[in-house]
């Protein structure tokens, strides 16, 4: 399937064993409060991704449904017509993932006013065993998202988590321990669900992410 996608969408595949570990043996970044500017342990470590975006292709094809934070189910393409930044986590993730999302939330702070009310994200959680709505609550609480902007979801079952991964680019695995190694990829969607520009890493999302953001204003 994940090959299949990767064709009609248009990018590559890379090796799973180029992934950082966040397996909490290695890693001890808190959830909550100030999160280190720099990933503990091999975190530090996450690839730069060598896949390319999708060209022209919207993600929404994928139509599955999500389960959010509330526990109500949502349409992948919930936040159509709006500019949505993308990007898939655990909730129990104890390092790159509260990092992921202090970087979306720099993103956020960077972007011009006028363009920012409009601007959405969602959060898709590979962890679709342990993933209930309670536990995307508490990290939403915990991180202090800003829940009528964002919402932190699950993918309904791991072939449907797998699919999603593989039109994103992004890339994760499950590990003895029951964490996940994953890469840290930051997409941005047009209206429409078409990729427009990707951060490749943790503390990239500004510097990728905000010149398309930035542009958005001049258009609209």
């Amino acid at each position: 399937m994940m090959i299949r996608l990767a064709r009609l969408f248009g990018f590559g595949l890379i090796s799973l064993s180029m992934f950082a570990s966040c397996s909490k043996r290695e890693t001890a970044a808190p959830v909550g409060g100030d999160a280190p500017s720099v990933p503990v342990g091999t975190t530090s470590a996450l690839p730069k991704m060598e896949s390319s975006p999708p060209k022209g292709e919207s993600i929404y094809q994928l139509e599955m449904k999500l389960t959010d934070q509330d526990g109500k189910t949502v349409p992948l393409d919930v936040f159509r017509g709006h500019p949505t930044v993308v990007s898939m986590f655990y909730a129990t993730c104890p390092a790159a993932c509260p990092l992921l999302v202090r970087d979306i939330k720099v993103l956020e702070e960077n972007v011009p006013p006028a363009v920012r009310d409009n601007v959405r994200v969602l959060l898709v959680s590979f962890d679709v065993q342990r993933d209930t709505p309670a536990q995307l609550m508490a990290m939403a609480q915990k991180l202090k998202v800003n829940l009528p902007r964002w919402k932190m979801t699950v993918a309904p079952s791991d072939d449907a988590a797998r699919d999603l991964a593989a039109v994103l680019g992004f890339q994760y695995r499950k590990l003895e321990d029951g964490e996940f190694s994953h890469s840290a990829r930051i997409s941005l969607l047009d209206e429409n669900g078409v990729v427009v520009a990707q951060a490749e890493g943790l503390g990239e999302a500004k510097t990728a992410l905000l010149p398309e953001l930035e542009r958005r204003k001049m258009v609209h």
